[in-house]
């Protein structure tokens, strides 16, 4: 399993967004409402004067399905990392799941709005939050037995190998590439330098150039061509000492993931704590202030954003 956050650069509207996610007629072959209101995230997120109003983001696990229990349990912990410190009526959040890819992918949508001051919630900045996020993709997949996409080892099926299904960031199309390619050196499919050349071909790939080093595809978004350079692009033979060492750092990889595993659950308490006494500390409320607000009240937050009657807190009725 991956986590990945989607840039809307404060562009595009959260209603198409759960538009693309559900089908505008709520009809999307393999989408399934999971948890939340999509109507209401869309009303709260669409309303907001920030910049930046949600954050979007998926869930994508290598296996086609899992247990309905495990769907919920990995929601929920993914909800109280991100949003460490917050209770669950202090943030909106919708999940629709996706399974018309051959995997089971998570999508999520936040409002950037903290419910009960109105003030601005950024559940995830990259630089900062990137190491919470990473551990705990750790941590699950460990405790969840899900696919480890850091494995070396990891058998990125050729099929996966395709020019237009492929990561946005350069750095990981050229890990997915390698990854493939790699397995297919230690599986005994690929033996030399044109066997690489053909798979890439066959997988949808233009080769615009190579050396005695490196091959150059050209990038399917028409930016700059794509380098692919290392032992496994080089113009040599692959011998059976290259396969070996590609399964030895499979194995060793295997024999320390309890010790990464213990590390990785480390760093994510820390990280989760530090996130916790953040976000209590920048919304929190005195003991003079409102009450949190119900459900209904959410939404009726929500209604107050979209007819313009909103000054950005919840001055609504409590029960």
């Amino acid at each position: 399993m991956i986590v990945k956050f989607l840039g809307n650069k404060g562009g595009g509207s959260a209603g198409a967004t759960i538009d693309y996610l559900l089908g505008e007629d709520r009809d999307r072959l393999g989408a399934v409402l999971l948890s939340g209101d999509p109507e209401l995230t869309q009303r709260l997120a669409d309303n907001l004067d920030f910049q930046n109003r949600y954050t979007v983001g998926v869930l994508s696990f290598e296996e086609a399905n899992i247990e309905e229990h495990q769907k919920q349990e990995i929601m929920q912990s993914f909800e109280e990392t991100l949003l460490a410190g917050l209770d669950r009526d202090q943030y909106d959040i919708t999940w629709i799941e996706h399974t018309d890819k051959g995997r089971l992918e998570l999508n999520f949508v936040i409002p950037n709005v903290e419910l009960s001051t109105g003030k601005r919630l950024q559940p995830y900045f990259d630089q900062a939050d990137r190491p919470l996020v990473e551990n705990w993709k750790q941590v699950t997949n460990f405790d969840y037995g899900l696919s480890d996409p850091h494995a070396p080892d990891k058998a990125q099926a050729i099929k996966t190998l395709n020019s237009q299904n492929l990561p946005e960031n350069v750095k990981e199309i050229k890990q997915q590439i390698g990854t493939a390619i790699a397995e297919q050196i230690s599986n005994g499919n690929i033996q030399n330098r044109q066997d690489v050349v053909n798979t890439l071909e066959n997988a949808g790939f233009e080769i615009t150039r190579q050396t005695e080093r490196s091959i150059s595809i050209k990038n399917p978004d028409g930016k700059r061509n794509i380098r692919l350079e290392g032992v496994i692009y080089e113009n040599r033979q692959f011998d059976k000492q290259l396969a070996e060492e590609h399964s030895r750092a499979g194995q060793d990889y295997q024999r320390t993931s309890r010790e990464r595993y213990e590390t990785a659950s480390g760093k994510l308490h820390r990280f989760v704590e530090n996130k916790q006494r953040a976000n209590q500390e920048t919304f929190k409320l005195k003991s003079s202030d409102h009450p949190r607000p119900t459900t209904e009240n959410q939404k009726r937050f929500a209604f107050e954003y979209a007819q313009g009657n909103s000054l950005g807190r919840v001055d609504l009725q409590y029960s």
